[in-house]
């Protein structure tokens, strides 16, 4: 399914696709078995497309450039709140 994550035509045309649920992960935190992936992009950043991987309780512990500029950012650590 494809959704919309914030819209403001011209500003905020954020839009995801879930791809994939129970994904698993491991990043510097820690690795897990339930996360959801996704893959993220915007009508105003043409050729850019983020995929993300959400953990419940936790948020966002991957993200990764899937097409666009070379971007990489990994859950280094968290604090349970």
């Amino acid at each position: 399914d494809a959704h919309r994550q914030e819209f403001r035509r011209g500003q905020a045309e954020d839009q995801y696709w879930l791809v994939e649920l129970g994904a698993a992960i491991t990043v510097p935190a820690g690795s897990y078995t339930d996360a959801a992936r996704t893959l993220e992009w915007s009508r105003l950043e043409p050729g850019v497309v983020d995929e993300k991987f959400y953990v419940p309780g936790i948020g966002v512990v991957k993200e990764l450039a899937a097409s666009g500029p070379r971007e990489v950012a990994r859950l280094a650590r968290y604090t349970a709140g």
